[in-house]
């Protein structure tokens, strides 16, 4: 008889597949914390939590208006834009007013740090 129980595979191996693509999301991340850090003997599901939960703090804290900065990766800087006019492309031939305001908002750059922008010489 056949063993039809399917083996689980280790977070190094969930890795090596992941590698093959271009894109990293959350779920890498937390296997790239997982391999790089054994002693910390963290569950797939544990590291998952806590990338979520510092990307979270990112946002919270960009949003709220403060800058957040990572030493040598970069920082993530909130900048308010002033309100402006803009064309309508909904306005009709011949509207008396074929403008309309955007209000003021905030968007939000990042700035590369040193260790990740490249080197000329």
């Amino acid at each position: 008889m056949a063993d039809t129980t399917k083996k689980r595979k280790t977070p190094q191996e969930k890795l090596a597949e992941r590698k093959t693509t271009p894109r990293m999301g959350v779920e890498e991340l937390a296997l790239e914390l997982i391999t790089s850090m054994p002693d910390l003997d963290l569950s797939l599901k544990d590291s998952r939590a806590l990338v979520t939960k510092l990307i979270d703090l990112i946002e919270t804290s960009v949003k709220s208006g403060r800058q957040v900065l990572l030493p040598g990766f970069g920082s993530f800087i909130p900048k308010t834009l002033n309100g402006r006019k803009v064309h309508d492309p909904r306005a009709k031939e011949g509207d008396p007013n074929p403008y309309r305001e955007i209000g003021p908002s905030t968007v939000f750059r990042f700035k590369a740090g040193v260790n990740m922008k490249p080197v000329y010489k």
